[in-house]
């Protein structure tokens, strides 16, 4: 049945209005960068962002050397990532009203980066917050932490190290440690939790997480990750929900 010129505008019209209604939404937004900083969209292409462009699942953003960035999303989450760092947003769904459908997932490609977790994982699916990396998944449980990989085999972080634990380290392996709350830690080798206070590592996929002793290193790449957001000015009391 043929739909008259007036009908199909409207239908047309309509499917317009959809589609630009859901472009705008957004699950995520940079809250402040400096430097270079891209994001890949979904259906291709790649575009040089700055304060105030959105991310949305599916999308990946990479910042680069020089650079960082500050990207708050919709439930309170934050992510802080150095410099050199990418990453991947798999899958994000905050409805204040649906906690049982909670879910956030990204991925480290490479580099490093502060998470400050918000409502998602604290409120109906405690497994509903993930950080995966090339050596194992992340949960959270409302918390801070901070993930290093390892694409070069940290050399900078070795040296204060036990010898039996910088023997395990290679290219892949996966620093992290926790600042509040605690995490779990899980590959196919094993899994553990850590708590406030605790560093780990995941030599890679096969070989399970293991503690490891707060370094001076390793306290100064603590030290530099808590300060980004105090040096990035930004008011953590704020809350950026796109519409």
């Amino acid at each position: 049945m043929m739909r008259s010129p007036a009908v199909f505008s409207s239908w047309l019209l309509a499917c317009v209005l959809l589609l630009l209604t859901g472009s705008v939404l957004a699950d995520g937004v940079l809250v402040s960068a400096t430097g270079t900083v891209h994001v890949q969209k979904v259906f291709g292409g790649s575009k040089i962002v700055g304060p105030g462009s959105t991310l949305k699942a599916g999308e990946s953003i990479s910042v680069e050397k020089g650079a960082s960035a500050h990207i708050r999303f919709t439930d309170g989450s934050e992510l802080i990532l150095k410099p050199g760092t990418r990453i991947k947003l798999d899958k994000y769904n905050y409805v204040e009203s649906q906690p049982e459908a909670d879910a956030m997932s990204y991925s480290l490609v490479q580099g490093g980066l502060r998470a400050i977790s918000g409502a998602v994982g604290k409120r109906g699916n405690r497994d509903a917050y993930q950080a995966q990396t090339s050596a194992g998944t992340i949960g959270i449980r409302g918390t801070e932490f901070i993930i290093i990989s390892c694409e070069a085999g940290c050399p900078e972080l070795l040296k204060d190290l036990p010898p039996e634990i910088a023997a395990q380290v290679q290219a892949g392996s996966v620093f992290f440690g926790v600042t509040q709350g605690s995490v779990e830690v899980a590959n196919g080798a094993g899994s553990g939790v850590f708590s406030a206070g605790q560093w780990g590592l995941m030599p890679a996929p096969g070989m399970p997480p293991i503690p490891i002793p707060s370094t001076p290193q390793i306290q100064k790449v603590f030290q530099a990750s808590t300060s980004t957001i105090g040096t990035l000015g930004v008011n953590r009391d704020a809350i950026c929900k796109v519409h």
